[in-house]
């Protein structure tokens, strides 16, 4: 990632209109970004392509690629986020935010779920076999690689082959809920987690992630929410401008922010504490009994 120069800054304007404690948020998510950028673009090495020999090498490559990726969009999502407030485009922060929010209910899943249990099991055991660094690169792979689109034929075939198959996955999911839209006969991708179970996972710790994701989603759909991002009152009637300071949208900016920020990057800084602890030495043999 090569933002050179790219600073995480709110506009004097923005911070002018807003309480005290929203500038505190906003002083610390520009440290966060400025802080997870730095570290990414120091890491020496993100993903080889090379095929490790040993499992350890491999399952320490994919570790550095999750967090450099996740980072990456993270930073990236940020960015925008920044931009759109600057620029009063609520509609943007919101499309932003939301989507941040995914991203790290996704991680969490990852981490808490799918690789926690192995985990727990080495921390109990004091020590890690062959068998478990291999649960975890499946999982890592899962991660890195899942979808819910299937690339294959859309590289293959664009998306004349792609549509053809949507119109019969809709038949077909009238009678079976859980048809999948890969087309039968080819090896189907890597499968994603869906991003509700994530995030209804999360909200079972904390309902508050479901409360902001919800009021986010409402901002970008064509509900209440959207049209209040660019409303402006203006003497006895509404109007309805594009990134107008005098927005509704800054005021449901100010209500939103410090709880996205607060949630978003508490648990993200926990699960990437987690994962870097997950890197493996490579001068001690694993055991290979199991």
């Amino acid at each position: 990632m090569d933002l050179t120069g790219t600073k995480f800054i709110f506009s004097d304007a923005i911070r002018a209109t807003v309480d005290p404690q929203t500038c505190s948020i906003m002083d610390a998510f520009e440290g966060q970004q400025t802080s997870l950028k730095s570290a990414i673009d120091q890491q020496t090495g993100h993903f080889s392509l090379s095929q490790a020999e040993d499992i350890r090498e491999t399952h320490n490559n994919f570790v550095r690629a999750i967090l450099a990726s996740t980072g990456t969009k993270y930073v990236s999502l940020s960015l925008s986020l920044v931009e759109s407030v600057n620029k009063y485009d609520f509609i943007s922060y919101a499309l932003a935010a939301r989507s941040i929010i995914e991203i790290v209910a996704t991680f969490r899943y990852f981490v808490r779920q799918k690789i926690g249990p192995v985990v727990h099991e080495i921390a109990s055991s004091q020590h890690y076999t062959a068998a478990q660094v291999k649960r975890l690169i499946e999982q890592e792979n899962v991660y890195l690689r899942g979808t819910r689109f299937d690339w294959v034929s859309f590289f293959d075939g664009g998306f004349r082959p792609l549509n053809e198959r949507y119109a019969e996955w809709l038949t077909e999911k009238k009678k079976n809920k859980n048809a999948k839209k890969w087309t039968p006969g080819r090896l189907p991708p890597i499968e994603q987690i869906n991003v509700t179970t994530c995030l209804e996972k999360w909200a079972e710790a904390e309902p508050g992630v479901g409360t902001v994701y919800d009021l986010f989603c409402d901002l970008v759909h064509p509900n209440i929410g959207s049209v209040m991002s660019t409303m402006v009152h203006v003497g006895g009637e509404l109007r309805f401008r594009v990134r107008d300071p005098s927005s509704v949208g800054l005021t449901l900016f100010q209500k939103s922010f410090a709880a996205f920020h607060v949630l978003t990057s508490r648990e993200l800084t926990e699960l990437i504490a987690m994962l870097l602890h997950l890197i493996l030495p490579i001068e001690a043999a694993p055991d290979k009994s199991r």
